[in-house]
């Protein structure tokens, strides 16, 4: 009699167990990939965000590509651009950039179109940094479709000079375009009398 009770208290609590152990055992749910209908339909800044773990200051969904592209805020300190390419893809990150000088707060982030109606990702860094050295600004330019990031940062000296250190691959008389489109956003924004003072242009 004792034996028998004792089988089916085991019984029992293995009817109660077993279903928890094979909850424990199921594999988690793999992300379903994303076709070209579906894509349109998610968050960009959430899915950004879920895959990249940082702060996404800026992202679009580019049509052509069907790619995200967008700018992210480092942890402590600076920027960078990063392209991901969901469509047919798990959670890939296509292109992630070094983080770069720059902050979120009064920045100005924009898309454009230059040259030939090229679309471009802008980053301005605004007033972030006046005061440090009377005024400093950090741009970026960067062609999500070419993968290629155009920087220039310039300074106003003591003298009254304005210094732009432009990033090593605007060298080229080709690039005139985006060089020139650095110069005026500073004479627009900051320094309304800039075609008027000396202008000392480098390359690093």
């Amino acid at each position: 009699m004792k034996s028998a009770r004792l089988a089916l208290l085991f019984l029992f609590i293995s009817v109660l167990l077993i279903p928890s152990c094979l909850k424990k055992e199921e594999k988690p749910e793999i992300p379903r990939r994303l076709d070209s209908l579906s894509v349109r339909f998610i968050d960009p800044y959430s899915y950004a965000d879920s895959i990249l773990s940082k702060r996404v200051l800026f992202v679009y969904l580019e049509d052509s590509t069907k790619t995200f592209s967008g700018i992210y805020q480092n942890v402590d300190y600076g920027i960078g651009f990063f392209i991901l390419a969901p469509l047919d893809t798990v959670n890939e990150v296509s292109f992630l950039s070094p983080v770069l000088d720059g902050i979120a707060e009064d920045s100005e982030i924009d898309t454009i179109l230059l040259n030939s109606n090229k679309k471009f990702i802008y980053y301005n860094s605004g007033n972030a940094f006046i005061g440090s050295r009377n005024l400093e600004v950090y741009q970026y330019l960067f062609s999500p479709i070419e993968k290629k990031l155009y920087s220039s940062y310039s300074s106003l000296q003591e003298d009254g000079s304005v210094i732009f250190k432009f990033s090593k691959n605007l060298k080229d008389k080709a690039m005139n375009s985006i060089r020139s489109f650095f110069i005026d956003q500073i004479g627009t924004k900051f320094i309304e009398d800039l075609s008027d003072r000396k202008i000392i242009i480098d390359y690093e």
